[in-house]
């Protein structure tokens, strides 16, 4: 009689169906653990990049203020306030000057502390941005800044 795989023999079976749905479910877990890893560090690498730009809009409303302060009278600036992203100034009581349109929207204010606390030829200020962060927590980023010398 011929055989025309004269290798295999016919007693030999496949992979049981048990063998099949375990190496399935192996697979499964492996890539559901690859799939997690990589969505968490992409979360965190969009928080870290949100809070770098956080604290650039922070640094330009810093220079926006000593620009103001330089160009005012010590007496005459506000206690709460920001500047909008026409460069103009709004007094308010909360974050109420965005950023832009574009998510994430930042919005600032800017506080100026009580003159008891710092000698009297320096203002102190609290410059404060918030917004809602990619993790979809509200986020917040201050930096404190004092001027020295009263003119």
């Amino acid at each position: 009689m011929f055989k025309p795989f004269p290798s295999i023999r016919h007693d030999q079976r496949g992979d049981s169906i048990v063998e099949v749905l375990i190496a399935l479910a192996v697979i499964g877990s492996v890539l559901t653990g690859a799939f997690v890893a990589t969505n968490r560090s992409t979360v965190a690498v969009r928080d870290s990049e949100e809070h770098a730009q956080a604290l650039q809009l922070l640094q330009g409303q810093v220079e926006q203020l000593r620009s103001y302060v330089q160009q005012t009278k010590f007496s005459a600036v506000p206690n709460k306030f920001c500047f909008q992203p026409d460069g103009t100034l709004k007094i308010t009581s909360t974050p109420d000057c965005p950023s832009s349109t574009v998510e994430p929207i930042y919005s600032f204010m800017i506080d100026r502390t009580n003159a008891a606390v710092v000698p009297p030829a320096t203002m102190a200020f609290n410059v404060q941005v918030t917004w809602n962060a990619v993790t979809g927590n509200p986020a917040q980023e201050s930096i404190m800044y004092k001027i020295a010398g009263a003119p």
